[in-house]
């Protein structure tokens, strides 16, 4: 506990501090656009490249973390549409954004300083697999899901290839694809690259968590608590719950491996589910309440997912 508690309070003490600060005029709106931007484009982005290209190429049986994840957040995504249309009785559209808001969760700007002072650099790797396919699974199945509620005549190939191209234009999936090579070949970046990728690598995670906390200050509680707070049950509780059963009893997912899954599942609703409402016009209230209120709440759900995994590997 005591371990877990030295990793949860000083990274939600950096969102806090972000958050303060925010609310000052040290930190303007466009200040906080750029540190985030800086967080997106650069220090995420070298921070993968450096990983992969210090990191053997995954093996088939490293890629079963996907099923596990994406497999138990499939899952979770009918579970949340079924509860949905029963019990607030949901069109399609808005289906598919509270679908999203239990499943996609803040897995860069919050999962990766987390993951990183829990198990560094190797817990990168596994990290990195989930982060490459989170928006391709994720996107592409809520667009498809609004245009076919909205009755939308757009051919679904025309659907996909968009999703494919915001893929492409992803800094952290050309960072993995240019690293890529380097690994394949078995070459070494030389020590002057090396260093410097070492030295703004070292800014991702507390750039990332006090550009989270700033960026917060936008955010308030509105619309419907009732359905917010079902997301969050189902992102914060049941999405972990889920993924720790299939890496656990059904793919056996090595023990860091399971963890950094459990870790990403347990994580709260990400802003990308309310940046994706506002795109759409559509259950904007409710998907900014339950990014809130989830990132709140996470700071306790997350100490104890901590302190599970870490007693499950010893």
């Amino acid at each position: 506990m005591e371990m877990t508690f030295g990793i949860v309070l000083p990274v939600f003490g950096l969102v806090l501090c972000g958050y303060l600060v925010g609310r000052t005029r040290i930190l303007t709106r466009e200040g906080i656009h750029g540190l985030t931007n800086f967080v997106f484009y650069v220090a995420v982005p070298v921070l993968m490249f450096r990983t992969v290209a210090r990191n053997d190429i995954p093996d088939l049986t490293d890629l079963s973390i996907l099923a596990a994840y994406y497999g138990g957040s499939y899952i979770l995504y009918f579970i949340a549409v079924v509860v949905g249309r029963l019990l607030f009785k949901l069109p399609l559209d808005q289906l598919a954004i509270f679908g999203m808001g239990t499943i996609y969760g803040n897995t860069l700007m919050l999962g990766l300083p987390i993951v990183f002072a829990l198990y560094g650099e190797a817990g990168m790797l596994p990290l990195l697999i989930l982060v490459s396919f989170h928006n391709p699974m994720f996107i592409t199945l809520t667009a498809l899901m609004i245009e076919i509620g909205r009755g939308a005549n757009k051919p679904k190939h025309e659907i996909m290839l968009t999703a494919l191209k915001t893929l492409s234009s992803n800094p952290v999936v050309i960072a993995i694809c240019l690293a890529l090579p380097i690994t394949y070949f078995g070459w070494s970046l030389p020590k002057p690259v090396d260093r410097f990728g070492e030295l703004l690598s070292a800014a991702a995670a507390p750039c990332a968590l006090f550009a989270l906390g700033a960026s917060l200050v936008e955010y308030r509680v509105a619309g419907k608590i009732d359905e917010s707070l079902s997301i969050v049950a189902l992102k914060l509780v049941a999405h972990p719950l889920i993924v720790f059963a299939l890496s656990t009893y059904v793919f056996e997912l090595e023990p860091m491996w399971a963890a950094v899954a459990i870790i990403m599942a347990a994580l709260p609703t990400g802003a990308n589910v309310f940046i994706y409402a506002s795109g759409y016009g559509i259950y904007v209230a409710r998907a900014t309440s339950a990014t809130l209120i989830s990132t709140g709440l996470s700071v306790f759900t997350v100490a104890l997912v901590l302190t599970w995994v870490a007693r499950a590997s010893n």
